[in-house]
């Protein structure tokens, strides 16, 4: 039976690919075979570093086979214990939603006192057909009838080891296993699973990329990944001669930081193909795009997948149980952020890039450096809402939730 290639990229910055998850001795054999077939073809093209990538992952492979099918569903790593808030948080339901396509995303059951992390999924194989991911011994896929051309939104997920098993979709947990990937998705941290390559020239495999979603200073990042069908080298340039992506192999990729606004897009292969249509693109700043070369395959242009992922982010929201009024700043930047917040009063939402901040209440008018009536430093993870009370005897979180599953 014919496989394709699922690529899901590892670490920010490294265009290589790790250690596989184990399987039997004899699909790693299979795979192996198909792998070095595909390998010696891009030698022949002369494209070095794509081959180079093919063979470690051959390697890799057939290193960590098991000798029999027993081993394909390995015990979870209990993921470690984050500190909890001052009172424990509403864990959400499993949820079934349906995406912009026509595959749908089961949410896991996470608890909000423990590491979380975040993953999305992507497809970008040609003619890889449609596919469901399973993770570890769920009963469904935690994303069903992924196809060409589609991407999910960030899924929140316990942290910790877990191993994805890919299927062709709609055969259920016994059907034809296309590949398993075992990884520790570290706390909030971000990832995207794609699916990438030819199903008639190589062999079915699982990595995972990771997604950075801070340190913009009001930039916008961008990187290109050439998953472009039989592995040409690709250039992506900007109308304005700004080069995003020149000349990267097969799964290789580059990170930009680059002005915000408007760029029109274009890629061109090492053997000739253009980008059918040349795509214009706004990029913000302080947000991640991921554009991913795509198609130039049995009549599917050449073109890009492309998302945004948006910073790393914390909703917080203040409730003034006191009995006089008080002004709320923030540090780091001595910032103003409510003025005359009166007793017995709660405000609206407000938005912080995730990291170290400490929320001081002061008298009215009296400034930055007034004096504290009292003061809450804390360390905002992504994804959150925190609810913080301030009272008589200082300033506590009250309750911590996953933005989207509010009750």
């Amino acid at each position: 039976m014919k496989r394709f290639v699922l690529f899901i990229f590892l670490l920010l910055n490294v265009g290589i690919l790790p250690t596989t998850a184990q399987e039997t001795c004899d699909t790693a054999a299979a795979n192996a075979t198909v792998i070095l077939d595909t390998a010696l073809t891009l030698l022949q093209t002369g494209n070095v570093d794509g081959a180079t990538t093919l063979i470690s992952t051959a390697r890799d492979s057939l290193a960590t086979c098991t000798a029999s099918e027993a081993a394909a569903t390995p015990s979870i790593v209990e993921p470690t214990t984050e500190p909890s808030a001052t009172s424990a948080a509403t864990e959400p339901d499993d949820t079934e939603t349906t995406g912009s396509g026509e595959y749908t995303v089961v949410n896991p059951e996470v608890d909000i006192n423990r590491s979380i992390a975040f993953v999305r999924f992507a497809h970008t194989s040609v003619d890889g057909g449609s596919i469901d991911i399973y993770r570890g011994r769920d009963s469904q896929p935690i994303v069903a009838r992924l196809d060409f051309g589609e991407v999910t939104d960030l899924i929140p997920i316990p942290a910790g080891e877990w191993l994805f098993t890919a299927r062709p979709t709609g055969t259920g947990t016994g059907g034809d296993v296309l590949y398993q990937m075992r990884w520790n998705y570290v706390s909030n941290s971000s990832w995207v699973v794609t699916a990438a390559g030819v199903r008639e020239t190589s062999a079915f495999i699982l990595e995972p990329l990771s997604i950075i979603r801070n340190n913009y200073r009001d930039m916008a990042r961008v990187r290109v990944i050439n998953l472009v069908a039989g592995a040409p080298r690709i250039t992506v340039t900007a109308l304005d001669g700004t080069v995003l992506g020149n000349g990267l192999g097969w799964v290789d990729l580059r990170d930009n930081m680059i002005a915000p606004g408007e760029y029109i897009l274009d890629a061109q292969t090492s053997d000739g193909r253009l980008l059918v249509t040349p795509q214009q693109f706004t990029f913000e700043a302080n947000i991640t795009y991921t554009l991913m070369a795509m198609g130039g395959f049995n009549g599917v242009p050449l073109q890009f997948l492309a998302f945004e992922t948006p910073q790393e982010l914390t909703r917080v929201r203040f409730i003034n149980n006191r009995i006089d009024v008080l002004d709320m700043h923030y540090r780091p930047g001595n910032e103003l952020l409510i003025s005359t917040f009166d007793p017995q009063t709660e405000t609206d939402w407000y938005e912080f890039p995730s990291g170290a901040v400490t929320f001081v209440a002061v008298e009215p008018n009296a400034g930055a450096f007034g004096r504290e009536l009292a003061a809450l430093p804390w360390q905002l993870r992504p994804g959150r809402d925190m609810t913080i009370e301030i009272t008589q005897n200082g300033m506590q979180v009250i309750d911590i939730a996953l933005h989207g599953y509010e009750d």
